[in-house]
């Protein structure tokens, strides 16, 4: 029984670190996570046309377009100094979601950007704006119809209120960055890939929907940290039942 206990207890330490789309306290720091107001809070750049969300969800969706080419570039600007932020620690905890529908040729890619300062300014949404320090760059990560990448789907973090729209997904990427930084960027470019073989108007469409972004950070201990904090409750457990 004694070893079925601290089984149960190590697989509950990693997966509830793994695993959320929300942060206990964190709220969403993206400003305009349903578009209502996009000219405002977000840069965008290339073509796109908003669809209503209703009934199933709040605000609206971002549609590139449905041809071969087709794409928008968007950038929102969150700052993580109200949230759950401590000078103490040296790692962020990062859980990005939105609600997503890829068919055909969509894809849908995000990347990250961050300032280390937390003193500087905000930063300016459009990213050919000049600024410094300059930022750090994370990796791109794609999505398509047959290819998850980095996510996972999690439909069953829907939120009181929220249903899926027909053929919608929630998509999540969770992880724990080396750095804490106060100032991130949200990059996201939704596009219809062009056909490889150049077949002009014979290339094939496709849909990369997107809407509802969510975007939830705390301030934790290094990867390190958390094992050491995992053993020590073990062991606290362990002493207990002896």
């Amino acid at each position: 029984m004694k070893k079925l206990a601290l089984h149960f207890l190590l697989f509950f330490l990693f997966v509830s670190a793994s695993f959320a789309r929300s942060i206990p306290d964190a709220p969403n720091e993206v400003l305009d996570p349903w578009f209502q107001d996009i000219q405002n809070s977000w840069y965008t750049s290339g073509g796109y046309s908003l669809l209503p969300n209703d009934p199933y969800l709040p605000g609206n969706t971002v549609d590139p377009g449905r041809t071969a080419g087709s794409s928008v570039f968007m950038r929102t600007i969150v700052d993580d100094f109200k949230g759950l932020w401590d000078p103490k620690l040296h790692n962020k905890e990062i859980d990005f979601s939105f609600f997503g529908h890829l068919a055909g040729d969509g894809q849908i890619k995000v990347r990250f950007d961050w300032w280390d300062d937390i003193n500087i300014s905000q930063p300016p949404l459009d990213p050919n704006i000049t600024f410094n320090p300059p930022p750090q760059y994370s990796d791109w990560y794609t999505l398509t119809e047959s290819s998850l990448g980095s996510f996972t789907v999690r439909d069953d973090l829907l939120q009181t209120g929220e249903s899926l729209p027909p053929g919608y997904h929630i998509f999540n990427l969770h992880q724990i960055w080396d750095t804490q930084p106060r100032w991130v960027s949200i990059e996201i470019e939704a596009s219809v890939v062009p056909d490889s073989l150049g077949n002009n108007n014979m290339e094939p469409g496709g849909e990369a929907l997107i809407t509802g972004i969510d975007f939830e950070a705390r301030c934790v201990p290094e990867p390190g940290a958390f094992l050491l904090f995992g053993f020590g409750l073990l062991l606290r457990f362990w002493k207990k039942r002896r």
